[in-house]
């Protein structure tokens, strides 16, 4: 269908801009603290708007997974702000493209099968992706900071994957618009917490920065749920989603030197590891779709 893929490639593409924007805030002085509070109240203030269509009564037997899945989304929010603020978005957004690939390898778990061949092509391509990119020509300490953010990005895209799969699998069965409601009731929780003990505001440049990214991430992981509980299943929404690895390595390209991103400082051979570790990616995600 047309409409779902046009959705997911939204999406995809509102991550890496709002990726963007959120390294921008942070260049600019911006604590990043507020961001993953922010996009959990946000991300609530998204689900009540399905209220008005809970018709049916939840399969209440199936609460543990919708809770699960909010504990899931709060990890992988604080997960990924934490890898976007450790490292470059050029880097970061690569590695979280690898989400597909270990959606189809914890499915191959889950279900106790062996991996087709051409999904441990994919988790290769990813693998060699990941060194590529991870792959510094700097100081051992740049290369030590440099993989630390890179372990937050695998973790974060770990957390998304098991949340993917429980959306996917669980939402339909318990009912689709009171799943997400209450899956979005704990990350809204602690976002409410947080922006009050952190006494957040938007009045400066830098806030008005932070608040567009946080504000356009929480709206395209809104999106990415209904697809997967509406339109498509896992795995061909994440393929699909894959593409912000192009994005995400395009555009702070782009706009390096309008916001003072890393990528503005980084040596040929640098951009040309990490553009081909976005390309071995974008292959592990089309590997996954054959």
């Amino acid at each position: 269908m047309l409409l779902p893929a046009v959705l997911t490639l939204t999406c995809a593409f509102l991550f890496a801009v709002a990726a963007v924007l959120l390294k921008a805030a942070q260049q600019q002085g911006a604590d990043l603290k507020a961001a993953a509070p922010g996009m959990c109240v946000l991300l609530m203030l998204f689900s009540l708007l399905l209220l008005p269509f809970i018709r049916d009564a939840p399969s209440w037997p199936r609460l543990p997974w919708a809770l699960l899945a909010g504990l899931l989304m709060l990890g992988a929010i604080k997960l990924q702000i934490v890898a976007l603020a450790k490292g470059a978005v050029s880097v970061q957004t690569p590695l979280m493209g690898s989400k597909v690939v270990m959606i189809m390898l914890l499915g191959a778990a889950l279900t106790r099968q062996i991996p087709e061949l051409h999904i441990l092509g994919a988790a290769g391509f990813s693998g060699a992706s990941i060194l590529l990119i991870g792959w510094p020509d700097r100081l051992q300490a740049d290369r030590k900071h440099l993989w630390n953010g890179m372990v937050w990005a695998l973790l974060s895209t770990l957390c998304a994957a098991l949340l993917d799969l429980l959306i996917a699998y669980q939402a339909t069965a318990f009912g689709f618009a009171p799943f997400l409601v209450i899956m979005c009731l704990p990350a809204g929780v602690y976002g409410v917490a947080g922006l009050r003990a952190l006494r957040y505001r938007a009045s400066t440049r830098q806030g008005g920065l932070l608040t567009c990214a946080m504000g356009l991430m929480a709206l395209q992981i809104a999106g990415m749920s209904f697809i997967l509980g509406v339109f498509q299943g896992p795995t061909t929404a994440n393929v699909l989603y894959g593409s912000r690895v192009l994005f995400g390595w395009l555009l702070p390209l782009l706009l390096a030197s309008r916001f003072h991103l890393e990528e503005e400082t980084l040596t040929a051979a640098t951009l040309a590891r990490r553009a081909a570790g976005a390309l071995l990616s974008l292959g592990a995600i089309a590997l996954v779709f054959l």
